[in-house]
């Protein structure tokens, strides 16, 4: 493909909008991709989402992961309240129901940049990680050698965390 042809099949233009949440369902791997801009009133899933997916809410089969890419936001996942800033992570996991998004200042909206794929019941039983917050300040950064290094660093953390 050129990349013309790319930009034409492939780049989403329009994916944060204040108040509101933009999806975009891609064939390749079933995968959401999710823009939520919250300003003055919280936003959440409704049940038009869910219907896209199949299901009844949005996580009933399906698994989230979200980077903030603006203002503090917060995130409200079935009763837990996450305070989410700039370049913050959460992972919400399947089964999760309730989900709203809000900015903490609505003058500095928070984005919320989401991607939603199928998710499979936790491989052991008693295993759930339903919901993770990772802090950008927490992130360890790994500068890359060389790609045949990088390659096999990827696949030798895989197999340590049993992925």
């Amino acid at each position: 493909m050129t990349g013309s042809e790319l930009r034409q099949n492939f780049m989403i233009e329009e994916l944060f909008t204040p108040g509101r949440a933009t999806a975009v369902y891609t064939h390749y791997d079933r995968l959401l991709l999710i823009g939520v801009m919250p300003d003055r009133q919280a936003i959440g899933f409704g049940e038009d989402l869910a219907r896209v997916v199949g299901g009844e809410f949005l996580l009933e089969r399906r698994e989230l992961g979200l980077i903030n890419i603006g203002g503090p936001g917060i995130v409200r996942a079935d009763g837990a309240v996450f305070e989410i800033g700039f370049q913050d992570a959460l992972y919400l996991g399947m089964g999760t129901r309730d989900v709203s998004f809000e900015s903490a200042d609505p003058s500095a909206p928070a984005k919320f940049y989401i991607n939603s794929a199928p998710a499979m019941p936790p491989f052991r039983p008693g295993l759930s990680a339903s919901r993770k917050r990772l802090s950008s300040i927490s992130a360890t950064a790994r500068p890359r050698t060389s790609e045949r290094s990088s390659n096999i660093f990827i696949r030798m953390s895989c197999r340590a965390a049993n992925c």
